[in-house]
């Protein structure tokens, strides 16, 4: 710094050293799609809500009936949630892309889901919006009468005899539960996706718009008020699993251990009554890669490359060379540290758990002469303890256009 002065005497200077504090992004905040309880509501503009109480005076009316969306808010903040965007659509069997695209400019959403749209459609075009964001997990739903073995299955195609044939959108309804494996049954389950889990079966609750009377909900608001919940009590790195889901009096069917035998290999997680309540029996996501077959890893790493991207915006502009480097070096040890601190990442000491490289080698002078900066982080998740690695690039001043 440079230093210039007026007259003699004694001047302090404030000078900062050390690293710049990179903030964790939350991870809580929901994005639910769907119909709302009132009519008239415009459909494409998504309203944020911060409660249930909320919730009615925008979305209710003395006459309106419940939805699968407000079931699933109510749900979600019976469970831990604390901030949702509510993102109302036209009447209709299904969501299509179009219907999420309003969402995609809201950056403090880290869950969405489309409660009780279970079709393939729907489903492809949840997981689509998550991707294309890549800063959002999605929760998937599963048709309310689906059978068990059908759920094992990507939408799309027709069990027949315990096999999956191509079946197409308009194959024949899904048999009974306790039909025999020889039924011909319609295949629910999503697609693969690493940053998505789908949960079933549907919940029993008490209809928040009419007391006394019981309706069914689909899962995906409950369970993203548990993410919330568990999220704030220990941490996004912790499985949002073994925990109770209140305001729900039973699910639609008992899953039994034999059934999630089969469920679960296929990503998959039950929601199961055990010890006196229901509870969360599984923390997979509906990836095909084992690095991401974890619920808690798979949100861990959203939150770390975001939380990164965002705290060291402040490089562009700044002399791509070795003093950058280091900063940037100090900075990320310093987040990274603190997340090995919490207990999110395995190792005995910060070296076994991480490392952070930015370098000649990261930054060769090809790099550098297109206005990028490269910084190579690899981090032990809790589980599986397997590095976890990506590449992070900002850019600089005068980089040269893609």
């Amino acid at each position: 710094m440079v230093m210039t002065v007026a007259a003699p005497g004694v001047y302090v200077f404030e000078e900062k050293l050390g690293p710049r504090t990179i903030e964790a992004v939350g991870t809580s905040v929901a994005a639910l799609v769907g119909r709302v309880p009132l009519r008239g509501v415009a459909a494409g503009t998504p309203v944020p809500v911060n409660g249930w109480m909320e919730f009615r005076r925008r979305f209710t009316d003395e006459d309106s009936s419940s939805t699968d969306l407000s079931n699933a808010a109510f749900g979600a903040f019976a469970n831990g949630l604390r901030r949702l965007w509510v993102m109302p659509t036209e009447a209709g069997s299904e969501i299509s892309d179009d219907d999420l695209r309003p969402l995609e400019g809201i950056d403090e959403i880290a869950i969405v889901a489309a409660p009780g749209y279970a079709t393939k459609a729907s489903h492809d075009a949840l997981a689509t919006h998550a991707m294309r964001c890549s800063d959002r997990f999605a929760l998937f739903d599963l048709p309310k009468d689906a059978p068990v073995e059908a759920m094992t299955e990507v939408g799309g195609a027709t069990r027949r005899g315990g096999a999956a044939t191509d079946g197409g959108g308009d194959g024949p309804a899904p048999a009974p539960s306790s039909a025999p494996s020889s039924a011909t049954a319609k295949a629910v389950r999503p697609s693969s996706i690493d940053c998505g889990a789908c949960y079933a079966p549907w919940l029993l609750m008490q209809d928040p718009l009419k007391p006394g009377e019981r309706v069914l909900a689909p899962p995906s608001g409950h369970v993203a008020g548990i993410y919330a919940r568990v999220d704030a009590t220990r941490g996004v790195h912790k499985a949002p699993a073994n925990e109770l889901v209140l305001a729900a009096i039973d699910a639609e069917r008992r899953i039994t251990r034999q059934q999630q035998e089969l469920l679960n290999p296929r990503g998959v997680n039950a929601i199961r009554f055990m010890g006196g309540g229901l509870k969360v029996w599984g923390a997979r996501t509906l990836s095909e890669d084992s690095l991401n077959r974890y619920v808690p890893v798979v949100r861990l790493v959203l939150m770390i490359r975001e939380s990164i991207e965002q705290g060291t915006g402040w490089v562009v502009f700044e002399p791509n060379s070795y003093p950058l480097w280091e900063a940037i070096k100090l900075d990320v040890r310093a987040f990274m540290t603190r997340l090995w601190r919490s207990g999110a990442l395995v190792g005995r000491t910060p070296d076994e758990a991480f490392f952070v490289k930015c370098d000649e080698e990261t930054n060769p002078p090809e790099i550098r002469d297109a206005g990028r900066v490269e910084t190579l982080i690899g981090f032990a998740p809790v589980r599986p303890a397997e590095f976890v690695i990506f590449r992070l690039a900002q850019v600089t001043a005068g980089a040269e256009p893609a």
